[in-house]
């Protein structure tokens, strides 16, 4: 199974309720609620089925509809480089 963490060659800034992401473009992405925690979820490898738990547990929503919004948020994020995969 895939794995997604993020990268760690990436300068991060982690607040109370927000995380400041150096992009390699040269922009700043600026995290809140659901994104900050799925960021703080990947900082070790996790499938995306260990992602969806703890987030479906974390948040009253249903288990499809976090995975769909998971799986696009990684997409963007992987094609941001902001995040790498593994087997």
């Amino acid at each position: 199974m895939t794995r997604y963490q993020s990268r760690d060659d990436l300068d991060i800034e982690v607040e109370d309720d927000v995380v400041y992401v150096a992009c390699p473009d040269g922009r700043w992405a600026v995290l809140e609620g659901t994104a900050r925690s799925l960021w703080l979820l990947i900082d070790s490898p996790r499938t995306l089925d260990e992602v969806v738990e703890a987030l479906t547990l974390r948040y009253d929503g249903d288990r499809q509809v976090i995975a769909d919004d998971v799986r696009t948020t990684l997409s963007g994020w992987y094609e941001q480089e902001l995040v790498r995969t593994s087997a």
